[in-house]
Order: structure tokens, then sequence, then C-alpha cells
């Protein structure tokens, strides 16, 4: 967010693909989603059961376990269109929630929903760049 003027900057995320783990009877994919910051990878990590944080990490080639705080399973609900669920809280997906003070501004946070239950705002946009 450029503070001075009040607008939001482009949001993008990189995405790790793994390996399925324990899902693999499943279409769930899991995935590390990442960006660029001052010349460091950081991570989207859940920080508890409905915050979002960025933290500095080497992103592993291998995730061995099935629940890490960086990892989340990845659900296509239609073209270009998917869900990320956390690895760690089941049932809560990545969402975009505007601010109280300027909605106009969105902020990353894990909303609970059920697995067939519509919920636009966890619903995000993949696009190959």
């Amino acid at each position: 967010v450029d503070h001075a003027s009040g607008q939001q900057s482009e949001c993008r995320f990189n995405i790790q693909y793994y390996q399925n783990t324990s899902r693999d009877a499943t279409k769930k994919r899991p995935v590390i989603l990442y960006a660029f910051k001052n010349g460091q990878t950081v991570a989207v990590c859940c920080h508890d059961e409905h915050t979002i944080c960025s933290q500095p990490m080497d992103l592993p080639n291998n995730i061995c376990e099935t629940k890490h705080k960086a990892l989340f399973y990845r659900t296509k609900v239609s073209t270009n269109l998917y869900m990320f669920e956390s690895s760690v809280y089941t049932s809560r997906f990545l969402a975009f929630e505007p601010l109280d003070n300027n909605p106009c501004i969105h902020k990353l946070v894990l909303r609970n929903k059920s697995e067939d239950e519509v919920d636009e705002p966890c619903q995000v946009i993949v696009s190959q760049m």
C-alpha cells in the first residue's frame, strides 16, 4: 500500500508448487505463496486462525509434513480461479477483506468456510506471467 497517496499497489504473489503428500486422493495441490521484498523472499504464513503475516523464508525444495504455517492447499474453482486452504487451520481459506477504516484497501486474511460454500472473497485469480 502506498500510504502517501492512499492507493493500493498491485498485489502479485508467486506460487511454489510441491508434490502431493498425504492428500494424494484429493484435487488439492500443496503450495507456498511468496513475493520478493527488499531483495528477500517472503512467504505468506498463517499467524493464527484469522491472521496472515509475511515472513522471510528460504523456500524448501520438499515439504514432508502435511501441516506447515506457509503451506496451503490449492483447489481449482474454474478457469484461472482458485482457493487456498490453510494446511494448519482446516476450513480456513485465504481471502481479501476491506480494511475497516478504508474499504478501498484490502488485506489478506484467513476466512472460515465450508468446502461447498460459495465465498467469492476466497476465490483468487491465478494467471501465468
